[in-house]
């Protein structure tokens, strides 16, 4: 059972958020990034936490795998943004 105010279980990303991850993320320049499933928590918005497979172009990091964080807010409350990035060992 999922925490109270915690992230949900991992699942594969819908379209929706498939579309939102690549709105967000396609900006960012020398960064390939590819979900593999997402886990969502509603706060004032949703944060949605996708495990990614990631390319940065470099030999010393990539590929590797990271924890990208993009959070949406309320309806006009502005746009959704990369809160953040971790990478996984």
């Amino acid at each position: 059972r999922p925490l109270c105010g915690g992230y949900t279980e991992e699942r594969e990303p819908s379209d929706e958020e498939y579309q939102l991850f690549r709105a967000v993320t396609d900006s960012m320049e020398g960064m390939s990034f590819t979900p593999l499933t997402v886990q969502t928590q509603v706060v004032a918005g949703i944060n949605y936490r996708f495990y990614c497979r990631f390319s940065d172009g470099s030999e010393e990091y990539s590929p590797g795998h990271c924890w990208l964080t993009i959070y949406k807010p309320l309806p006009g409350q502005g746009e959704p943004k990369v809160t953040s990035l971790e990478k996984v060992k």
